[in-house]
């Protein structure tokens, strides 16, 4: 059969031959002169003269008339019937036209949405209202290990996301969209033969004609089986977070009532040794210096052991204080503790240089006990100078101020930074430098209370600097 571009010019030239043909024989018969017209005909003299035969040539004169006249009606009819006939196959070969447009698109549709509906990588199964015809894609059997079973089910084996409770058959998302029924994105186990386990979240929808009547359902699922053991992992990990840190928060709670126990038991004893020792000096004749030095030595000790003891309750009442966080401004902190220092040490030579300091997030006793002890720590290093330079400053890192304090004191070995801030660690003897080894485990667990770090910087010889950050003050 010709396609119908092709059926269309044949039809146009043939009316197009037709027509031509009806216009010449009009024009032969129109009585026009041949030789003005531009057409030459041989036949011209057949006809007879009048003066030859007068009634036979009126007998063809009215012949010929007649004969005109017929030939236009023929040609009139024969050209209205052309394009009678022109019209109407021009008609339907236009109406063809469009219907084979129709039919190419509608094929070409077709063949998109299977594309499509095979190339998808989520798994898509349809039914009919009463469940005996499936329809699905390579997804879905892929998902499923299997193709899906019939009877407006659609999935074998389908649990809950539990794993262990079975999806009731009416209540399956296919069945349940065939019945009419939405189901939202929802997560159910699939479970195979060889005990798979797949993890999909299904969504169901009902099909409806044109009228709007129920004529089937579809169910569209994806495999989430990574992401379910992900989240299981995460949830396992969570859990042994919490029970671990669970755990932990009892064993600080316990050491830190075995610390407060121990402080407070050692009190008695300590002041006993120390006031029976100064009991014995203030007996011992003035000849016995060797046991007024012993004497003195036990003194010093338990002083010693007495500031131990003070720091360890502050550390321990540390972790049970609430947090009263608020806006601080820490440089008249930092100006206060310095002040302190000196006045305790009036001959000492020492400067402080603040910079400028941003306002901090936190709880303001707490945060001044940081400037305090930090800033002792450097008086403290930098007492064999002759004049103790300290600096204090601040800057900004991942949306918290970084602060500093520096001094230009003995420093320390940086491969032993990271013993700094434990409890009872020192780096220098305590025939050096005093102290307890707490005060900048004091530090570390104000800073870390707070959400932020603490951590230093030295080299032997050349001073120390003290890094810790803090949340910045919120805008009112």
């Amino acid at each position: 059969m010709p396609s119908p571009s092709r059926l269309y010019w044949l039809t146009l030239g043939a009316a197009a031959a037709l027509g031509l043909f009806c216009f010449f024989g009009a024009l032969d018969l129109s009585g026009l002169d041949r030789t003005q017209a531009g057409l030459q005909a041989e036949y011209i003299g057949l006809w007879p003269s009048a003066a030859a035969a007068p009634g036979l040539a009126r007998q063809f004169e009215e012949t010929r008339r007649f004969m005109k006249r017929a030939w236009i009606d023929f040609v009139l009819l024969a050209g209205f019937g052309c394009g009678l006939v022109g019209a109407f196959t021009l008609l339907a070969v236009g109406e063809r036209r469009q219907r084979f447009d129709l039919e190419s698109r509608e094929a070409e549709n077709a063949r998109l949405r299977d594309l499509v509906f095979d190339s998808v990588a989520e798994g898509i199964i349809i039914t009919d209202a009463a469940g005996g015809r499936v329809v699905f894609n390579p997804s879905a059997e892929r998902i499923l290990g299997g193709p899906p079973q019939r009877g407006g089910t659609g999935v074998k084996g389908l649990y809950c996301a539990d794993g262990r409770t079975p999806v009731p058959i009416d209540q399956m998302p296919l069945a349940r969209a065939a019945r009419g029924e939405t189901v939202e994105a929802q997560d159910f186990c699939v479970k195979g033969k060889d005990e798979r386990r797949v993890y999909v979240r299904m969504t169901a929808r009902p099909l409806r004609d044109a009228q709007g009547r129920l004529s089937g359902g579809v169910t569209v699922f994806r495999d989430e089986t990574e992401r379910f053991e992900a989240d299981q992992k995460i949830r396992r990990l969570s859990r042994d977070l919490g029970d671990k840190s669970s755990a932990l928060s009892a064993a600080t709670a316990e050491i830190e009532d075995f610390a407060q126990s121990v402080s407070h038991g050692l009190r008695a004893p300590l002041r006993a040794v120390d006031g029976f020792s100064r009991l014995l000096e203030a007996h011992l004749p003035p000849a016995k210096g060797e046991d007024r030095r012993l004497l003195s030595v036990i003194q010093v000790n338990t002083r010693r052991m007495g500031a131990v003891l003070d720091d360890l309750l502050a550390y321990v009442h540390l972790g049970r204080k609430d947090l009263e966080p608020s806006r601080v401004e820490l440089e008249p902190l930092a100006r206060a503790a310095f002040a302190r220092f000196l006045a305790q040490s009036p001959k000492r030579k020492a400067s402080l240089s603040v910079h400028e300091l941003p306002a901090a997030w936190g709880d303001e006793a707490m945060i001044e006990q940081v400037l305090a002890n930090l800033l002792d720590n450097a008086l403290k290093f930098s007492a064999v100078r002759q004049e103790s330079v300290v600096e204090v400053g601040a800057g900004d890192s991942d949306g918290q101020s970084v602060y500093y304090v520096r001094d230009n004191g003995v420093g320390f070995n940086p491969r032993y930074a990271h013993r700094l801030f434990g409890m009872f660690q020192r780096l220098h003897g305590p025939d050096e430098f005093e102290g307890t080894g707490v005060g900048l485990a004091i530090v570390a667990r104000i800073v870390q209370r707070h959400g932020g770090r603490v951590w230093a910087e030295s080299q032997e010889g050349r001073g120390a600097c003290f890094y810790f950050t803090l949340p910045k003050a919120r805008v009112s």
